[in-house]
């Protein structure tokens, strides 16, 4: 979500210049709902990739490990 709120606000003050203070804050509040919107759309296959790699990494503790610990 927060990749998405800096594209969208990258791009605003890139093409106008500039952001207001009531612009930035009416902009977070519907990045944020946009993002919870399409985090429910892709929650089912975000699940489905997250257990498979799961199984896939069960059998390789280091690779595991280090994913866990520094990603």
């Amino acid at each position: 979500m927060s990749v998405l709120a800096m594209v969208v606000t990258f791009f605003y003050v890139s093409f106008f210049g500039e952001i207001g203070v009531v612009l930035a804050v009416f902009m977070g509040v519907l990045i944020f709902i946009v993002g919870l919107i399409v985090t429910r759309l892709f929650d089912v296959q975000t699940v489905k990739v997250t257990k498979y790699l799961v199984r896939r990494l069960a059998d390789h503790k280091k690779i595991r490990d280090f994913i866990m610990n520094h990603l």
